[in-house]
């Protein structure tokens, strides 16, 4: 602060002269680049938004088909299905085993 002291007085208008240009075209770069950060922000914002809708959308689609295919595996696993099966290939319920001796 010592170093502007002098500068402060109002006989020497030099330092002012100087300073309040070079002040308003830094703020003038500031607010500019703060404008088109915050306008890239929202681009990105509002892009990745509609990626994340997208990405929820089919992580719901294959929610869904998994669920069915579930089902399906379910369905061909039961026991009924499986014993209608084996009759299809001929096994039937035997009444007298035999044993190999």
């Amino acid at each position: 602060m010592e170093v502007f002291l002098p500068y402060l007085s109002t006989n020497n208008n030099e330092f002012w002269e100087k300073f309040l240009p070079l002040a308003l075209k830094i703020f003038i770069a500031a607010v500019l680049v703060i404008f088109f950060l915050q306008f890239w922000v929202v681009n990105r914002l509002t892009t990745m938004g509609g990626k994340i809708a997208e990405i929820k959308a089919s992580k719901l689609k294959l929610q869904v088909e998994n669920k069915v295919l579930e089902n399906a595996i379910a369905s061909k696993s039961a026991l009924l299905e499986l014993s209608e099966k084996a009759k299809g290939f001929g096994f039937e319920k035997i009444n007298t085993p035999e044993y190999i001796k």
